[in-house]
Formats: structure tokens, sequence, C-alpha cells
């Protein structure tokens, strides 16, 4: 499961190849993200809302023709919130459904994925703090346990994390320190000799991605990771150049998309956000033109 976890996160692109640095480089998608937006408003398949030791987190099964092929967490970026990834409905009458971030979600869940996220503990700045690493795994315990119950399942399914930039260090520093030291801990009390083969996975994260952050130097080195590099940011990008070169060499399961950068046309907008015309996408266009 680990050993596939880059070419899971690889699939998300269409059209992709990898080089000798474990770079997948890929195309520009076309502009289909709106018609997959308004299509997802009337799924079938309803968004859940549960808490877990005062802890509120959202989740959304997979498209009804998919089975559950992994577990999803999304990491919200600083200044975001769980709210991002879903339009306003009744069970989230605080969501705005963000469209890049409603976008991810329905990806995932074509693809087999349920999708989970929570808002990060401080809600003064809205980022990641080494104390929500704990928050997360007793979310995604939860879930993993309410999965089995509902498919009737016993084997674990694969956890993955997503998350940019603070979101990044929830998916790639807090969250797997957390699992790790859980684990060692349950060894360490003798709690791993009377363990059920599905208590064995628990408590493990299986990959992550980091969009525009590297990992700390003490990183778990056994969880495949794949980093994205945004073209805006070249020190960023330079870091992970060197970072996934040097790992690989020591047959660490990584590699790095290289994000593309998106042109701004007059239909951008339009083509990508499920309520807007081509109108306002235009006159969005006309005043960023005129800013510069």
């Amino acid at each position: 499961t680990q050993g596939s976890f880059p070419n899971i996160v690889a699939s998300l692109h269409s059209d992709r190849s990898s080089n000798d640095n474990g770079e997948v480089v890929t195309s520009q998608p076309q502009p289909t993200q709106k018609q997959q937006l308004r299509r997802s408003v009337s799924e079938t398949i309803p968004l859940k809302r549960g808490s877990v030791e005062g802890i509120t987190y959202y989740s959304q099964m997979p498209s009804s023709k998919t089975s559950v092929k992994a577990i999803l967490f999304l990491a919200h970026g600083c200044g975001g919130a769980a709210s991002l990834y879903w339009p306003k409905s009744r069970v989230c009458r605080d969501c705005v459904g963000a469209a890049e971030h409603r976008a991810i979600v329905e990806l995932a869940r074509q693809r087999g994925m349920l999708v989970v996220a929570a808002s990060s503990w401080d809600r003064d700045t809205q980022c990641w703090r080494n104390r929500d690493g704990p928050r997360v795994a007793k979310v995604l315990d939860l879930v993993q346990k309410n999965l089995q119950k509902e498919t009737g399942q016993s084997h674990h399914v694969p956890v993955f994390a997503f998350g940019s930039s603070s979101g990044g260090e929830l998916a790639g520093w807090y969250l797997p320190g957390t699992y790790r030291k859980d684990r060692l801990q349950s060894e360490k009390d003798g709690e791993t000799e009377v363990a059920t083969p599905m208590d064995e996975d628990r408590n493990r994260l299986d990959g992550y991605i980091m969009m525009n952050k590297v990992p700390r130097e003490n990183y778990d080195k056994e969880i495949p990771a794949v980093f994205i590099k945004l073209p805006n940011d070249a020190e960023t990008a330079k870091s992970i150049d060197a970072f996934v070169k040097n790992e690989r060499q020591k047959g660490a399961l990584t590699k790095q998309i290289n994000l593309p950068s998106v042109p701004i046309t007059e239909r951008l907008f339009s083509d990508r956000i499920p309520d807007m015309t081509y109108q306002q996408s235009r006159t969005i266009y006309q005043e960023m033109l005129n800013a510069t």
C-alpha cells in the first residue's frame, strides 16, 4: 500500500510522466472543473458531520459507484477552515465551498477516496500547530472505525493526508509524528501482543502530500511522501529538489510534482467557479489588467 502512494497521487493528473529525480511532470488540465462541480451539487452521497472529544469534522464517501479505496484528510492553509471544502448545506451552514477546494474533494471522491476535513485548533491565525496532530489522529481513528461498521469490512483502509502551506505542516510534520509516537507507545505498553489485524495498522499514516513545504530533518522516512512545487516560489522548489534527490538515492519513497502555471484568461473564473458567468469573469480579468 505504501509503495503505491506516489502512483495514487500521480493518478490525479491525467497527463504525467516521471523523471529520474522523482518529478511528476503534469500538463495543463482542460477547463472542465465547473461542469464537475455543478454535477456534484446533485450528488446523492450526503455530507456527514461528526464530533470526537469536542472536535467537529466533516466527511463524504466516494461517488456512488466507487468503493472506498482510501481515506484522505484535507488540511486547509492559514486563514482557512474545513468549511472551504463543501458548499453551504443543512449539515454545514458555515460552509462556503471555495471552488478549488471543492475540486480537490470531487477529484478524490471520483477516485474512491473517503474525504475528511476538520479545522485547526488555533482559530486566531487559523494555522495548524503541533497539538493538532493528536486531534486529527482521533478523527481519523473514528472515521476508520465507522467505515468498518458501515461496510462490514475488516481490513485497514489506507489513510493519506494532503495540505498546502500550514496544511502541509499538518500533513507532513504533526500528523506523522503523532501516529508514529502513538504506535511506539502501544508497543512499549505491550498492547500489540493482543492486537487484531485491524489494530496493527492503526495509528499509522500511509502517505502524505505537502504543497510548497519541505519536511523536517527528523521526518519519518518509512512514510511515502509527495511534494508539490509552486512555479512562483523558486527558493522552496530548490529545497524540495535537493531533498527529494537525496532521499531517493537512499531508497526513500518520494516524488515531486511540478505544478504548472495557470494562464489568466477572460474565461478562467467562469470555467472554474460554478455560479460565475462569463461576463463576470471577463470583468474581473479586465480589472486585473487595469491594475497592472
